[in-house]
């Protein structure tokens, strides 16, 4: 991977809600970290959906995991993750998971997980990033570059990042689509009949 490119003290790029930041214990250099989506939206200064939280050891995991058992409401649990419903201010929610599916020992690691390169940013919810290259060159021109195919996800990520307004070469986009079975075109041609 490319050498990383850290940002800091990006004051206006900031997640509003101080305590929620605060309490999740984020630390650009050794994790845990925000990244992927809400990395990007606060990056972008976009609405945030959710917020995925990535960690480098057992430890880490097992701190979150007792703050959002302790403090949160619980909406989902697997192997996999573990999501919350924060509201720390009145009229205020926050949907928070934290990454269970593996231990990242910097975040390099993390980033080998995307899909997408504009996915490949990470934060600390303070005004701090840290990116590679290429994710910020594609972020700041809107560009949908692959690094990961997985041809199960791909339409659905495609979908969903086209309407964030990103842009995949159309030569690129078939490329990619003449990878995915026709057994997954007949789903998604039945969802695009209900829709």
């Amino acid at each position: 991977m490319a050498k990383l490119i850290y940002l800091q003290g990006l004051n206006d790029r900031r997640h509003k809600c101080t305590e929620l930041i605060d309490s999740l214990n984020l630390d650009i250099q050794n994790g845990p970290w925000i990244a992927g989506g809400a990395a990007i939206s606060l990056y972008t200064k976009q609405v945030i959906n959710d917020i995925d939280v990535y960690v480098t050891n057992r430890q880490q995991q097992l701190d979150l995991e007792q703050l959002f058992v302790d403090k949160h409401t619980i909406t989902y649990e697997s192997e996999n993750a573990l999501s919350v419903k924060v509201e720390l201010v009145k009229d205020e929610r926050h949907k928070v998971q934290l990454i269970r599916k593996g231990l990242y020992k910097k975040i390099e690691d993390v980033f080998e997980t995307f899909d997408f390169s504009v996915c490949q940013i990470a934060t600390d919810g303070k005004g701090n990033f840290v990116a590679t290259p290429q994710a910020l060159a594609d972020l700041g021109a809107k560009r949908l570059r692959v690094t990961h195919f997985n041809p199960d996800s791909f339409m659905p990520r495609w979908a969903k990042y086209t309407m964030y307004g990103f842009e995949l070469p159309a030569d690129e986009f078939t490329d990619y689509v003449a990878n995915i079975n026709n057994e997954q075109f007949k789903d998604i041609h039945k969802f695009n009949i209900n829709y």
